[in-house]
């Protein structure tokens, strides 16, 4: 019963992502709404760890539980924190490389 359920949550989810995902590209959410990312990575994480949840009892190896759920479930909030901060990191690094190459560019100008 636990298996069928973690599938169903699975194919839901997957859904979600996926029809979220392509509307998102269509009508352009993730420029004009910066934030929409986070959710989707939240769902992406979700989508990934209910899927290696269910993985085990695929191969019939280890039947799934709800121990293994909320293990698998607090590695991948892990991941997608890690993730979320690289992003953060990169994007500051990224937007302090950009001033330095404007300010070299600019002083480099002939008046």
């Amino acid at each position: 019963m636990y298996e069928q359920l973690a599938r169903f949550f699975f194919l839901i989810a997957f859904t979600l992502l996926f029809v979220a995902n392509l509307a998102a590209h269509y009508f352009s959410l993730y420029w004009v709404y910066p934030w929409f990312d986070m959710p989707m990575h939240f769902l992406g994480g979700f989508v990934i760890a209910l899927g290696f949840h269910g993985l085990p009892s695929l191969v019939g190896k280890i039947p799934p539980s709800k121990r293994t759920f909320w293990l698998t479930l607090l590695v991948a909030f892990g991941i997608g924190f890690s993730w979320e901060l690289f992003e953060y990191i990169t994007a500051r690094t990224y937007e302090l490389y950009s001033e330095i190459i404007i300010l070299v560019s600019l002083s480099n100008t002939p008046n």
